[in-house]
């Protein structure tokens, strides 16, 4: 039997819990005096982790937000439809219209904006002001500084255009003139639609231009929509000239009184005529007077006062007389420029 030591305290020994539980003031045997209980070490990084997590978490919805409200903004949209029209891509532009636009869409090509670039195209977009229903911005067209507005508004969440294509207005005297608009050539000139930008006319031929060329368009809400014609160049007058001198040069060769399909005849003999004798030949010839606007037709018109000369034989009674006369003569006609040889029609006959 162990005998207590002279200087143990019964005292100070823990009474026992009659249920087994150790009081909390009771020290650990291996626990130093007057400090705390240690906290384990798993449980501190388990925290930090949360933590961080949670701030991660309020970062990226921050983050989301912030990316959010840059980018549902207006100005953001138009320049992503001028940035479409600046790459050459029809369909992404025409994605940004708050409605499909009207008219012809025979110009709203990825072609007819690839030939755009080679006139300079649009660059260096830069946005002056925004707001929720119009965006201004400033951009170099061929070279060239512009500033142009554009309306807005929001359509199922995301921001459209109200207009994404313009009208290219082609009057009634170039209707049927051969149009070719950066190289493609256009079948129908009725309703043109196009995007901003800059447009060459041409027409196929050296005989006729297109006015206005080249067509700079901005899109800008207030921009009066271009208005282009057809006429006959100084090389399609000159052809057209020599088509009509041609044409009459043949009729006068005609042994008869009354040519066919001709612009000129003598009426006024009934008689039994010789038509081996019957010569034409002009006496006098006015200016030739050419319009080189070209008609609705897409002809070129014209009209020319010519005095012309009729000799010819003829038997009277038994008798061959000799008719010898002269009238004025008003030609009127056009002249189709858009074949690959002029042709002449005779308007009318007086």
């Amino acid at each position: 039997m162990t005998r207590p030591s002279p200087d143990h305290d019964p005292a100070a020994e823990p009474v026992p819990d009659p249920y087994g539980i150790v009081p909390h003031a009771v020290q650990r045997a291996h626990q130093q005096a007057g400090r705390p209980p240690a906290v384990h070490q798993t449980s501190i990084r388990k925290l930090l982790i949360g933590m961080g997590i949670g701030v991660l978490v309020l970062v990226l919805l921050a983050g989301g937000l912030v990316f959010r409200l840059w980018w549902d903004r207006p100005d953001r949209t138009v320049v992503a439809y001028l940035e479409a029209i600046r790459d050459g891509d029809a369909a992404k532009a025409l994605s940004f219209a708050e409605a499909p636009p009207g008219g012809s869409g025979v110009l709203l090509t990825d072609e007819v904006l690839q030939g755009m670039q080679q006139a300079g195209g649009i660059s260096d977009i830069s946005v002056l002001e925004s707001s929720r229903v119009h965006v201004r911005l400033s951009y170099k067209l061929g070279g060239e500084w512009v500033e142009a507005s554009y309306r807005t508004a929001k359509v199922d969440g995301e921001w459209k255009l109200q207009k994404v294509a313009f009208p290219l207005q082609v009057t009634y005297r170039g209707s049927k003139a051969p149009l070719v608009v950066n190289g493609v050539a256009v079948g129908d000139t009725k309703d043109l639609m196009v995007f901003p930008g800059i447009y060459e006319l041409g027409s196929g031929t050296d005989r006729i231009a297109w006015s206005n060329s080249p067509v700079r368009l901005t899109g800008d809400a207030l921009e009066t929509h271009p208005l282009v014609s057809a006429s006959a160049t100084g090389q399609g007058v000159e052809d057209a000239r020599r088509a009509v001198e041609k044409a009459l040069a043949q009729c006068r060769k005609e042994k008869a009184l009354v040519p066919a399909g001709c612009p000129f005849g003598e009426e006024r003999f009934a008689g039994t005529v010789v038509k081996s004798s019957i010569r034409w030949s002009v006496e006098r010839a006015g200016d030739m007077r050419l319009i080189t606007d070209l008609s609705e037709n897409g002809t070129m018109t014209g009209s020319q006062i010519q005095q012309l000369r009729v000799r010819f034989t003829y038997r009277d009674a038994g008798t061959t007389k000799t008719w010898d006369q002269s009238q004025s003569v008003a030609v009127h006609f056009e002249v189709d420029l858009r074949e690959k040889e002029p042709t002449v029609t005779w308007l009318d006959r007086e």
